[in-house]
């Protein structure tokens, strides 16, 4: 593995660094380093080799605010609409989506991002946004 090298974008000819997207629900917070801190060390690891990073957290209206752990990249915490508990599983996802259309729309169009990730939330949550995103942004 330490004979890997890091890929050389300016060859092959990309005018333009990738660009990720991440949405989770998982990232290291204040009260908490190594609560999602396998989404953390992955995109720091990506960011190492010359790949951006964008990162929205998102938390459910009802939850307690927190605040962002400084040791990790970047994160913009979002809250969205769900009902609390498995009755708000089928329909959260379509909230979360609709909470942050407007947002990752404007992002896209300012600086192009080239792949979509999420990590799991619930699966169905999670595949209902993962579609949708990929949908609207044809990806």
């Amino acid at each position: 593995m330490d004979d890997l090298q890091p890929p050389d974008f300016e060859s092959r000819g990309s005018t333009q660094l990738p660009h990720v997207l991440t949405i989770t629900p998982f990232y290291p917070i204040e009260e908490d380093d190594a609560r999602g801190c396998f989404v953390a060390e992955s995109l720091a690891a990506l960011q190492a080799i010359g790949v951006q990073n964008t990162v929205i957290g998102v938390q459910p209206f009802y939850r307690r605010r927190i605040k962002s752990n400084h040791a990790a990249l970047p994160v913009g915490w979002r809250r969205f609409f769900t009902f609390p508990g498995g009755l708000g599983l089928p329909s959260s996802g379509a909230f979360l989506f609709s909470t942050l259309l407007s947002e990752v729309r404007e992002l896209h169009r300012r600086k192009r991002w080239t792949l979509y990730t999420r990590t799991p939330h619930s699966p169905a949550v999670m595949q209902r946004r993962f579609l949708a995103v990929n949908w609207e942004f044809r990806l």
